[in-house]
């Protein structure tokens, strides 16, 4: 057999492999297209999902701020000077005067000063007396304590001054 005998032979079966090798390669690089564009869109899920987790994240402190700046609203000084005198009843001691003071204002906080004069019976009750303030459901803060000891009656008794402070947030600067 000849060469062109063969090649008309085998012509059919020529054309068909080069067809499929030319499928093969157009197929191959489509896959290799598509697959650049999968893994594209798998970096950009992964990215987006920490975008969300950073997001939630982001929600649930918001909604702490919020629940205390729920605890920290700006309170009446009658309300303190309430407040104060019923800790002093339910802990012992006596209340001998609240007095408004100062008021600080921060940046982001405002504070309302008391003075606060107090006798206690003993030292636990003064322990008693300062825990109740300080753990009150309205955010009390002890900035300073004065305790002297007297004798009155034979007795000892403690007198003490407090300055304390009630906080808020400052919402003046939030509406700017």
């Amino acid at each position: 057999m000849n060469l062109p005998a063969q090649i008309d032979k085998y012509k059919d079966k020529l054309i068909n492999a080069v067809i499929i090798i030319v499928a093969l390669i157009f197929a191959t690089n489509i896959y290799k297209d598509y697959a650049a564009k999968i893994n594209t869109m798998k970096s950009k899920i992964s990215e987006a999902a920490k975008k969300n987790e950073e997001l939630e994240k982001i929600s649930q402190m918001d909604r702490k701020i919020n629940a205390f700046r729920g605890l920290l609203t700006e309170k009446e000084k009658g309300v303190v000077i309430s407040s104060i005198t019923d800790i002093a009843k339910a802990t012992g001691v006596d209340l001998l005067s609240v007095k408004p003071s100062d008021k600080e204002v921060g940046d982001d906080y405002v504070k309302d000063l008391f003075d606060v004069a107090i006798n206690a019976p003993n030292y636990n009750i003064l322990a008693k007396f300062v825990n109740a303030v300080e753990t009150y459901k309205n955010f009390y803060i002890i900035e300073g304590i004065t305790v002297v000891p007297q004798e009155k009656n034979d007795k000892m008794i403690l007198t003490v001054n407090l300055h304390l402070s009630s906080v808020s947030a400052n919402t003046t600067k939030a509406k700017k």
